[in-house]
């Protein structure tokens, strides 16, 4: 439905209670959802080339029962050290999947964050950070 996403964006970008809305839904953080991080996603909100992009690989990604792009049966093929990081109340992408996925990797770890949501990074930037760091020092 090309005219959903259409409208998410345009109230995302002129509505500030909606895009507050959009924010609370994928960061579960409160101290996290500030008013400069809302006045950042309404401005992001109003790259025209970034709504096309978005809308383009929804459109193309995305079926009513499946994604399109399917690289499960490939991850034992990755020989680096993974490091996953995953929010325990990601709506968009349940941890299940992540749970699923890790012992597919040679090489990986699966880093939970408690009541975190779709950005964790965004949620608890100082713990995201830590550990990245720490995985990236290895």
């Amino acid at each position: 439905m090309p005219w959903l996403n259409d409208l998410v964006w345009f109230m995302t970008r002129k509505l500030r209670l909606a895009a507050k809305y959009g924010v609370n839904y994928i960061i579960r953080n409160p101290q996290s959802r500030t008013e400069s991080l809302i006045g950042e996603v309404m401005e992001a909100m109003c790259n025209k080339n970034a709504q096309m992009a978005f809308n383009q690989w929804q459109k193309d990604e995305i079926h009513w029962n499946h994604l399109k792009t399917n690289y499960i049966s490939r991850l034992s093929e990755i020989e680096v050290p993974v490091l996953l990081i995953h929010g325990t109340h990601d709506f968009l992408v349940p941890l299940k999947y992540a749970k699923q996925a890790t012992p597919l990797f040679p090489n990986a770890q699966l880093e939970v964050f408690n009541n975190a949501g779709h950005w964790t990074h965004r949620d608890y930037p100082e713990l995201f950070n830590k550990l990245l760091i720490e995985f990236l020092e290895k």
